[in-house]
């Protein structure tokens, strides 16, 4: 692991430690050892077996665990890690209390399925916890949106939507909010940082004025160059269909290809998805019930209601 306590508040990162100081585990409290050398990362190591079972964790899963307790216990809570709710059989990986509120906060880096996300979620805030999930760095955004992080985001007026991650060498949050999408462009979004959960608090409750944006005329010709090579891949089928209304693809998708970004709710191009409902139910297909369009198009979200959001 990357992380060690010097004393019971001040967590060290090893490339930052000094030999001749004594650290000790987060988890189990056993004294660690400092490892430094030429060919490998500096790390800390126990002499002998963790007491804890974080000991069968990765070490971004461990090291993130350590930076959540230290910032609860500074921001006034009593908090632990690896606390069995009994009632819940569940195990979360940080447990905060202050007066009456009580907070959980998980540190999401291995794949989890939408089923076991909406359950565990379901199960805290029925218990009357908050949750909090913060997302480890195999989660991070790339050029396209997928169901695996989709599924995490939340929406707020001042954030649009967003997402909480955990840079644990940098020891920050990462908070990736307005995010948007437009046909046949890359995801569009904002980053901002957070030392520490005050500062996360902080940062989520200031007014970021957030609005979706519109394409400039340079993206426009990009989403036609696109265009033109996304048509050359469509199956037969869909293209069968479109001759048989005396229209080509290609005018189909111009048509209703997005003119701005929208929100990040499509898992399908909205320009694909809106001619594929044309040409199946024709010109009525515009009076479809959005729980339809919902159901056949869009992400699956444990914290959004889609329907008030598109």
């Amino acid at each position: 692991m990357f992380y060690a306590l010097k004393d019971p508040d001040h967590l060290v990162r090893a490339d930052r430690a000094r030999i001749a100081e004594k650290y000790y585990c987060p988890f189990c409290h056993a004294q660690v050892i400092l490892r430094k050398g030429t060919f490998y990362q500096s790390h800390f190591a126990h002499k002998k077996q963790c007491l804890s079972k974080t000991a069968l964790e990765t070490s971004e899963h461990q090291d993130g665990k350590a930076l959540l307790l230290m910032w609860a216990k500074a921001a006034g809570y009593f908090a632990r890690s690896e606390v069995y709710l009994q009632e819940l059989a569940q195990k979360p990986d940080i447990l905060a209390k202050k007066k009456e509120q009580e907070l959980v906060i998980e540190f999401q880096c291995a794949p989890l399925s939408y089923q076991s996300l909406c359950q565990r979620t379901t199960g805290y805030k029925q218990a009357g916890y908050q949750v909090i999930w913060v997302l480890g760095m195999n989660y991070r955004l790339k050029s396209k949106l997928d169901q695996k992080t989709a599924q995490f985001m939340h929406y707020s007026k001042k954030l649009g939507f967003y997402l909480i991650y955990l840079d644990v060498l940098e020891q920050r949050f990462e908070i990736d909010y307005a995010l948007q999408m437009a046909d046949l462009l890359e995801l569009r979004y904002s980053r901002g940082y957070a030392t520490d959960l005050n500062a996360l608090k902080e940062f989520c409750q200031t007014d970021h004025h957030v609005s979706l944006a519109h394409l400039s005329l340079q993206q426009q010709k990009q989403q036609l160059l696109a265009l033109e090579s996304y048509v050359d891949k469509i199956k037969y089928r869909l293209r069968k269909q479109a001759y048989a209304e005396n229209i080509t693809l290609q005018q189909l998708f111009k048509a209703n290809l997005s003119k701005r970004y929208y929100y990040p709710l499509w898992r399908t191009a909205c320009f694909y998805w809106k001619s594929k409902i044309y040409l199946q139910y024709g010109e009525g297909s515009s009076a479809l019930a959005p729980a339809y369009i919902v159901h056949h198009f869009a992400y699956k979200f444990a914290f959004i209601t889609i329907e008030k959001r598109k």
